[in-house]
């Protein structure tokens, strides 16, 4: 869990070669170029009504995050593509929010400009990040970035 003044947080390494493997086979719907509305992350493109890979769902089980899950669903940023400044303020108190990283570069960030922080997220790790400060990705590689984000209610990971 974070402490208050920790906004990232590295847990563990994952295994992500399975997702890796079906990565290719799935669909992306919708380029987003960011959002305002406060209802919906920034620069979401999940698979609506399809779903996950067994390789995701067995990955999700294997990361004994306890809670429960209120959604998993894939974000990818084409090269270029940044998340501009934002809280994310329609998160209610006891839900935390996991990234875990399949593909991506150095050279893409995640920031908390008021805290004067910014950090790669290395694939192959479970994050946690808090959302509940301003935050953005800063995107300056020549790939796409695909995360796996979990937002999960009660968690008990430490």
């Amino acid at each position: 869990m974070l402490q208050d003044n920790e906004v990232y947080k590295r847990i563990k390494a994952v295994d992500i070669i399975p997702i890796l493997a079906v990565l290719p086979s799935l669909q992306f719907v919708g380029i987003c170029q960011g959002s305002t509305d406060p209802n919906h992350p920034p620069c979401s493109v999940v698979i609506p009504g399809t779903p996950l890979p067994i390789e995701i769902t067995d990955m999700v089980k294997e990361l004994e995050l306890g809670g429960e899950i209120h959604r998993v669903f894939l974000r990818k940023l084409s090269p270029g593509q940044n998340i501009p400044p934002h809280i994310d303020s329609w998160v209610p108190e006891g839900w935390r929010r996991f990234h875990v990283p399949l593909i991506s570069h150095p050279d893409i960030f995640m920031r908390w400009p008021n805290d004067g922080v910014e950090v790669y997220l290395e694939p192959g790790y479970l994050w946690e990040v808090k959302v509940s400060k301003l935050h953005e990705v800063t995107h300056n590689a020549n790939i796409d970035r695909v995360h796996i984000q979990i937002d999960q209610i009660n968690a008990t990971i430490l």
